[in-house]
């Protein structure tokens, strides 16, 4: 028996929603043994619940073009909520709301990431916090992960109950997409937050589930690796703020996340897909800050000079 034809008898008999919904219940008990141990938040409903306080959100990402933005650009995005994720700790601005992943101990990024919460904690003193991608990671992981932030930020944090859309074939993906919207679960807080990808994708969904009319991405690049920290490494750590130094590699034409040759489902055709088929017919508005991002012009930008 060839190996296609093996899968398909594999699903036959254990059809994917059958997998997909003993995945979905073993994930939720793991958090909940996690979130029940540190006496966090619940981790039902909407993850932005009580944050939201205007129509648009600013999703704040690490690419170059963050220094690109002007004054009244920065002014216009104070004037709304934003969420930063992951690095964006070594920036200045402090967001809405601050979302990050579980990484494990082993990781490069991990004790960078620890230590930038710590060097921040005072900054970031009642910014609700969301920690992403638990389901990964075995509890023991995760709680090892929570047990190295600082105890007055941990206070702060949010599991959020989430799962990626399995594969990397990108017709499978469309069909899932389309299945699971059918469902409801996009937009239903009972289901898990949904992933693809890269965190973008998943950001975008909270955003959606919390309501906001416009969604703009900022310094989401992708046309090239270079990040925001990159050309001003001795200002942040002068600041006390640890660089990710290992992020700094040789220009590449495109990032990672978009570049066919890690899979033929890259995060550009993941963002055309949400957006077409969930944030669109939701009468959700999708942009990019500015028409230099890999994403334009399939999203429009929002700053337009």
């Amino acid at each position: 028996m060839s190996q296609s034809a093996f899968k398909r008898f594999k699903e036959k008999i254990r059809p994917r929603w059958v997998r997909t919904l003993r995945q979905w219940a073993q994930s939720r008990v793991r958090l909940e043994k996690v979130r029940r141990h540190f006496g966090l938040a619940s981790i039902d409903g909407n993850p932005l619940a009580g944050i939201k306080k205007s129509d648009t959100l600013f999703i704040l990402g690490s690419g170059a073009s963050i220094n690109d933005l002007s004054e009244a650009e920065w002014a216009t995005i104070r004037g709304a909520d934003t969420l930063g994720f992951n690095f964006w700790l070594v920036n200045d601005f402090v967001p809405s709301v601050y979302v990050f992943e579980c990484l494990h101990e082993g990781d490069p990024d991990c004790a960078c990431l620890v230590a930038n919460l710590a060097a921040r904690r005072d900054d970031y003193a009642g910014v609700p916090m969301i920690l992403k991608d638990g389901e990964r990671h075995r509890p023991e992981v995760l709680s090892q992960f929570l047990g190295a932030m600082p105890e007055s930020l941990r206070r702060q944090v949010r599991l959020t109950w989430d799962w990626e859309i399995p594969g990397h074939d990108f017709p499978d993906f469309v069909g899932q997409v389309r299945r699971l919207r059918s469902l409801g679960v996009f937009t239903r807080s009972f289901y898990p937050n949904i992933r693809k990808r890269a965190s973008i994708f998943y950001l975008a969904l909270l955003g959606l589930r919390a309501g906001y009319k416009n969604i703009v991405l900022c310094g989401v690049d992708l046309s090239n690796n270079a990040y925001f920290y990159d050309s001003r490494c001795d200002e942040f750590e002068a600041k006390g703020r640890s660089v990710p130094l290992h992020r700094q590699a040789v220009a590449a034409p495109v990032h990672k996340t978009a570049d066919p040759r890690y899979g033929e489902l890259t995060i550009t055709r993941a963002m055309q897909t949400l957006d077409r088929e969930i944030l669109q017919p939701a009468g959700v508005k999708l942009y990019v800050a500015f028409r230099s991002s890999g994403l334009h012009p399939d999203l429009p930008a929002y700053f337009e000079r």
